[in-house]
């Protein structure tokens, strides 16, 4: 916990020292608050350390690659708005970025040594142009540097992460509502901060201004609504207390009460004896009534007045060391969470520097140890099986919504397999040796070239043999191909159609067809194709639409990882 060293003032200027900061709280005159060395608060933190992010040996191997200690020293420096940027990226509470905020600015203005090794250097020109950076004696000295960059970035970026934060606005407990206010019971050990205070910085917390005394016994007389004759009796205690009525002349006055009180009539404030047992029972006073205590309030006699004067005196009390622990608490998280950060930055910029003066080659391994690594990962491979499985489920949806047909359910599953621009001529599923007939000399017939939809295909009525010249069948009358001995019957599967034609397997192939528009009844599409598609062109958007979105989602992964992986 910070020491409060000293109090300064405008006719009393003080030159501040190492780890030393100025803290302001409220009416009370400005306290020099000194810190702990911040490498031996982050180190004894209990947040773990872990490995360093890079060896000894191998950091001073990178630092190497510069020139000189210019070189190194000018890569080790941060503008305000770089830091404030950094900041407001890695620190979720609002009131801690704030106070870092402030912390850099009181800083930079007072030229403070405060965040030694740290330190910032002020630009007239404006705090935009003002530069965080280190000694320059440490550039010079790798170990030293290693010591304060890199051994203790592990527990800063700890540090950092582990900021308790409200789940509603993300404030820590430090900068809640509930830590501003005063509630029905001690919420602070305002005894620890009294034995870290020197004796000239207890003394000032002792000294009340009498308007303000009188400002909290007005609120006091208003809020428990005494009657006109309760309230003459307080303000007449009162009087007695600042000297402006004579207490001799008072009946009923206790001089015991106002005992350890002592009232300064130049300076007009009230001094407090500065004793641990007199402020205790003053605060505890305070407790009592913040604990909503269900006493009448009355003041019918003097000695009543006088301690409810006391006890408006113990709110006050109350109030200002809890103002003041909160304030010690919040400078010492600023400090802390300053020096983290800082630390941070710095190494980030360092390693930046590094990595555009030697290439992206550390960056480009590191992508490449990672995606092995995903490569090697067994659920990749889990996650692939359950695309299949997925893609296997959409596809049997698919086929039942569409054709209950089992020879339907061939074709669509022979289009779906094989692209259209293959050359292969697509064979049936049923192979049936048949003489070939040749697509010019198809005779022509309104079902010449195609096969039944209802069921499987008829059988020829007689074997063919090599000098057939025409052949009558249930599908159709055919004429053997000239070129050849052997034939054999060929569907041909265009898009969705699932219509069955017979040409020489030979002579035209599936992309020539599909050139050839002078022959459109080759490739007629059926009709009860079309309103097939019509009717089941909702669920065709839907599936195209999901593998749209699984491709979207893929791709920003692979985008994510690459991302990480350059970082």
């Amino acid at each position: 916990m910070p020491r409060l060293l000293s109090v300064c003032s405008e006719e009393n200027p003080r030159r501040l020292k190492k780890r030393q900061l100025p803290l302001e709280i409220d009416d009370m005159r400005t306290m020099i608050a000194e810190f702990d060395d911040p490498c031996s608060v982050v180190t004894s933190s209990s947040c773990s350390a872990g490995a360093p992010p890079i060896t000894m040996k191998a950091f001073q191997d990178k630092i190497a690659s510069f020139r000189d200690g210019s070189e190194l020293f000018a890569s080790l420096m941060i503008s305000f708005d770089e830091f404030t940027a950094f900041v407001a990226q890695n620190v979720p509470c609002v009131g801690c970025r704030r106070s870092v905020e402030k912390t850099f600015m009181d800083v930079a203005l007072g030229g403070y040594a405060t965040l030694d090794p740290f330190y910032i250097c002020y630009d007239s020109r404006g705090m935009n142009h003002c530069i965080l950076t280190m000694k320059r004696s440490l550039t010079s000295d790798a170990k030293q540097l290693h010591r304060v960059l890199v051994s203790n970035y592990n527990r800063c970026r700890a540090a950092v992460d582990n900021l308790s934060k409200c789940k509603k606005n993300r404030r820590c407990h430090l900068h809640s509502i509930e830590s501003q206010v005063c509630r029905n019971s001690v919420c602070f050990s305002w005894q620890d901060v009294w034995n870290m205070m020197s004796a000239e910085c207890r003394e000032e917390c002792c000294i009340v201004e009498s308007d303000s005394l009188l400002d909290m016994l007005e609120n006091y007389l208003q809020k428990h609504r005494f009657c006109p004759d309760c309230k003459g009796t307080l303000m007449r205690a009162y009087r007695c207390l600042v000297g402006e009525t004579d207490v001799k002349k008072e009946r009923g006055y206790n001089e015991k009460l106002f005992q350890g009180l002592r009232y300064c009539s130049t300076e007009g404030h009230l001094h407090i004896k500065g004793c641990v047992n007199y402020l205790d029972s003053l605060v505890e006073r305070a407790e009592t009534e913040l604990a909503g205590s269900s006493r009448e309030r009355h003041a019918k006699t003097l000695e009543v007045g006088q301690l409810e004067v006391l006890t408006c005196l113990g709110l006050f009390m109350y109030g200002r060391l809890h103002r003041i622990v909160n304030a010690i608490k919040s400078a010492q998280n600023s400090f802390q969470l300053f020096y983290c950060t800082a630390t941070i930055a710095l190494y980030s910029n360092l390693q930046a520097r590094l990595e555009d003066k030697n290439g992206l080659n550390e960056s480009f391994e590191r992508l490449c140890a990672e995606l092995q690594t995903s490569a090697a990962n067994p659920q990749r491979s889990s996650n692939s099986k359950s695309v299949k499985k997925k893609s296997k489920k959409t596809k049997s949806d698919r086929l039942t919504v569409s054709r209950h047909s089992p020879t339907m359910e061939d074709d669509i599953e022979e289009v779906t397999s094989e692209p259209l621009s293959s050359t292969a001529p697509c064979e049936s599923a049923l192979d049936v040796d048949v003489d070939c007939a040749d697509r010019d000399s198809v005779v022509d017939q309104p079902d010449a070239g195609y096969m039944s939809r209802e069921g499987s295909p008829s059988a020829l009525a007689e074997p063919l043999s090599s000098c057939a010249t025409t052949v009558e069948s249930n599908d159709g009358v055919y004429s053997p191909c000239d070129s050849c001995t052997e034939h054999s019957r060929v569907r041909h599967n265009v898009g969705t159609t699932a219509k069955r034609s017979f040409t020489c397997c030979d002579t035209t192939s599936l992309s020539d067809m599909l050139n050839d528009r002078t022959s459109p009844t080759a490739f007629t599409i059926a009709e009860e194709d079309i309103n097939w598609f019509t009717l089941n062109q909702l669920v065709i958007c839907e599936q195209r639409d999901a593998l749209r979105k699984r491709i979207g989602e893929q791709f920003r992964a692979l985008q994510t990882r690459l991302a990480t992986s350059l970082d």
